[in-house]
């Protein structure tokens, strides 16, 4: 008996694998290795996406807090104002203007970049997250208008309140705002700014 056993062992060890086995298991590794591969794509696309809306969230609670707050404008010098905020433009898809409105305007008086006093910090989207579209819900209406350029949200002491501003403040009685933000792959997250200080993003 041992020695039937030894004869199949040794009749079985010369088996192999054949070409075409060869070229199966390698197609379906590499369907697998695909599948995972553009899965981890999309699914990195999506929370690059998500991290960004999520660090504007903080920006736009950082310049609520400053302005609740008297955040002192320049270290060392007795300069306070009790308004801050944010400029969200689509010419300028890629940045975030944090400011300080300096002469209580309610808008960031440059156009791009920080080219103006009031400018506390420029934020620069990375990983090709840009600003889709700006719309803004008026006082008495449901449907968002999604025609604007540039939104300027600005928070005031004492109050956790936002003023917003479409194009410099060429539409009034906005009651709230929506920044839309797209990634490469076309996903899209918006943060919505309400005039009684809400900020939630979906």
């Amino acid at each position: 008996m041992f020695r039937l056993f030894r004869l199949v062992i040794k009749k079985n060890s010369k088996k192999g694998f054949t070409l075409f086995e060869l070229i199966i298991s390698m197609s379906i590794v590499a369907i697998l290795a695909g599948i995972s591969f553009f899965g981890l794509n999309a699914y990195s696309d999506y929370f690059s996406l998500k991290d960004a809306v999520r660090g504007i969230d903080a920006l736009a609670r950082k310049a609520q807090g400053y302005a609740i707050n008297i955040q002192n404008v320049n270290s060392g010098v007795d300069s306070y104002t009790g308004q801050y905020g944010l400029e969200f433009s689509t010419a300028y898809p890629t940045e975030i203007i944090f400011f300080s409105d300096i002469d209580d305007n309610e808008y960031y008086n440059a156009d791009n970049g920080c080219s103006d006093d009031e400018c506390i910090e420029r934020t620069v989207l990375g990983r090709g997250i840009k600003i889709e579209s700006i719309c803004y819900v008026t006082i008495g209406n449901s449907i968002p208008i999604c025609d604007g350029e540039r939104v300027d949200i600005v928070y005031k002491r004492p109050k956790p309140d936002a003023y917003i501003k479409i194009d410099k403040g060429d539409v009034l009685s906005i009651e709230k705002a929506i920044v839309t933000f797209s990634s490469p792959k076309g996903k899209k997250y918006s943060v919505t700014f309400g005039t009684t200080g809400y900020i939630s993003n979906e």
